[in-house]
């Protein structure tokens, strides 16, 4: 009787610790994704400084080509 027990006790061990161990799983797995979400984030943010400068830098070197034609025509 008491060896039945101890077995029960040792199956319902198992079951908590198979239990803890997917729920740390899916703690981990939350972590990752989200950690995951913000890096795509990060990554979009940095894309659309890099086109913004890109674009800028356009600008300001189309203004110094019309600067200059500008200068070219009085002249």
């Amino acid at each position: 009787m008491v060896r039945v027990q101890q077995l029960k006790n040792q199956y319902l061990n198992v079951k908590e610790n198979k239990l803890e161990i997917v729920k740390n799983n899916l703690r981990n797995n939350i972590k990752l994704s989200s950690f995951s979400m913000v890096n795509q984030f990060n990554i979009n943010l940095i894309t659309i400084q890099i086109r913004n400068r890109q674009i800028y830098g356009n600008i300001e070197q189309q203004e110094i080509i019309e600067q200059q034609q500008r200068k070219v025509q009085k002249q």
